[in-house]
């Protein structure tokens, strides 16, 4: 074991190791998290959309015979269907948040209190 670390220590002092941040590993996964975040804020716009369809079509409905108490209900489906999709726009922007362990610049970290107001609502 410890011929190991001497090992290890001589390639890296020599930089035949490469950091971690180097190889084409980190970049696979900032691109695979990139393709995540898309396809998470794609759902939550999906979501809005059919709660918006839905609530026009129930609101239609409504219009036929007048009925004043499925206001209340038509309100009530489309406000189910924007939070489900601010869940998702949330979880969106948690995953674009910079992170140290993927070695995302600091400079970056000044993204992080932009989504204090967007998760207070949950």
């Amino acid at each position: 074991m410890p011929e190991l670390l001497i090992f290890l220590q001589n390639e890296a002092a020599r930089n035949l190791i490469g950091a971690p941040g180097e190889g084409a590993v980190e970049n696979t996964i900032i691109n695979l998290v990139q393709w995540l975040k898309l396809a998470i804020e794609t759902t939550g716009a999906i979501g809005i959309g059919i709660g918006v369809m839905i609530s026009v079509f129930e609101f239609v409905r409504a219009l036929v015979p007048p009925q004043m108490e499925s206001y209340n209900r038509i309100r009530l489906t489309l406000a189910r269907y924007l939070a489900l999709a601010l869940e998702f726009q949330l979880g969106a922007d948690i995953l674009s948040t910079p992170s140290r362990r993927l070695g995302i610049k600091s400079e970056n970290w000044a993204l992080l209190p932009s989504l204090e107001p967007r998760s207070i609502i949950f």
